[in-house]
């Protein structure tokens, strides 16, 4: 599948958050002690291409469900392989394009299955121990089509084929990366094989240095990737970015719970007439006066702004290379800070109560009404959240560590 793009031009200001990795790097032509040597020259791609070295702990093949996959190239066709543990009958749903089959699986003795689905898109495995209504899911894993792409615009792959954590293995037939050009992965984390690369200062990077989480949210941290890539040429840029932390949830609005509570109102004016004898006696009716009305309380401080968010950590990128023409630059950002939400409106004001009302017929007087009270200051703000880290990718030629093209 080509993708074919319209020209633009990238240009890429390096500023102070862009780090150059040259920490905890091991010199050049230094052999890698701990491990295999990777690959070598003249090995065989269609042999290689799922066998990687194992470097850093960190890594894990998706193996929580006892399943990994090969591609086969020739047939497009993945075949899977299971764990000594899932010695029965599975169940396997496959998923693509709105389209679901299921299929049963004897993996008693083989231990392997090749699919038959084929697609251009990404299509979904899951791992079920029976097809009884009770049945339980063991795990779920996403197989990425063979892709062979010729970037002359940017493509973010991670979005374009809907990728998910289940995500794990990116096998690219052909990479052509033009000038500038940038292949997006986002947080992907895996493995990805490249059998042939062509880059004229195209780019590999995870997020868009502007890329910045939802209100509320951390920014995501870039993936912790294997690439292997068997035949290369030109120069290739590695910008592993963590995405940026996302703002602090709004406040909330003043509620009753901290707004004044309004005066009470003042009783009404009212008249006493005298009794009977009394009127004959030549006394007269009492007037009341209206009570005055209650003060009105006072608003209580403001809730308090949330707090910012992280911003995401760079991860381990390690490259695995056999052809020492191709130059390899690096280049990191750590995900900067989510800003602090401002401080909440203080409580409002209770509001005096009405004085009571005048008996205009008897001439009895009302009360004054009551004094508001005052508005409640605004709350605090929320602090700012914390930038991501970095960790320092590795370069591998020909089962040597060495530095990075700008790092020499």
């Amino acid at each position: 599948m080509k993708y074919q793009f319209g020209l633009s031009i990238l240009v890429l200001a390096l500023t102070a958050t862009f780090s150059v990795g040259c920490m905890k790097v091991k010199k050049k032509d230094e052999v890698v002690q701990q491990t295999a040597t990777g690959m070598q020259a003249g090995s065989n791609p269609e042999q290689d291409m799922n066998n990687f070295t194992e470097i850093a702990s960190w890594f894990t093949p998706n193996t929580s469900v006892g399943v990994d996959f090969n591609y086969l190239k020739d047939s497009k066709n993945v075949e899977f392989i299971f764990s000594d543990s899932l010695s029965r009958l599975l169940y396997v749903e496959i998923a693509s394009d709105s389209q679901t089959h299921q299929f049963r699986v004897d993996v008693s003795e083989s231990k392997k299955w090749k699919s038959p689905y084929v697609s251009d898109k990404i299509v979904t495995y899951s791992f079920y121990d029976s097809d009884l209504p009770s049945k339980q899911l063991l795990g779920i894993v996403d197989v990425m089509p063979i892709l062979d792409l010729n970037l002359i615009n940017d493509l973010d792959l991670y979005t374009e084929f809907k990728m998910t954590s289940n995500t794990q293995k990116i096998y690219f037939k052909s990479l052509i990366l033009k000038k500038g050009k940038k292949l997006l992965l986002q947080n992907f984390s895996g493995r990805i094989w490249i059998e042939r690369l062509e880059s004229d200062g195209g780019f590999i990077q995870t997020f868009n240095t502007d890329q910045t989480a939802q209100v509320g949210q951390s920014g995501r941290d870039s993936g912790q990737v294997q690439i292997k890539i068997h035949q290369s040429s030109g120069f290739l840029n590695l910008f592993v970015v963590g995405e940026n932390g996302g703002a602090g949830d709004r406040a909330k609005d003043p509620d009753a719970q901290i707004n004044g509570q309004n005066g009470k109102n003042g009783k009404a004016a009212f008249y006493t007439k005298p009794s009977a004898a009394a009127r004959d006696s030549g006394a007269i009716g009492i007037c009341t006066v209206g009570e005055n009305g209650g003060d009105g309380g006072d608003g209580q401080k403001g809730y308090p702004g949330n707090n910012g968010l992280a911003g995401g950590t760079v991860q381990e990128y390690q490259i695995f290379a056999i052809d020492e023409k191709i130059k390899i630059n690096i280049f990191y950002k750590y995900g900067n800070f989510g800003l602090g939400s401002k401080g909440g409106s203080g409580g409002l004001a209770g509001l005096g109560g009405q004085g009571g009302s005048r008996l205009e017929a008897f001439g009895c007087a009302g009360g004054s009404s009551g004094t508001s009270g005052t508005a409640g200051s605004a709350g605090n703000d929320g602090k700012n959240g914390s930038d991501g880290l970095i960790m320092p990718s590795k370069l591998f030629i020909n089962g040597h560590s060495v530095l990075f093209n700008n790092e020499n």
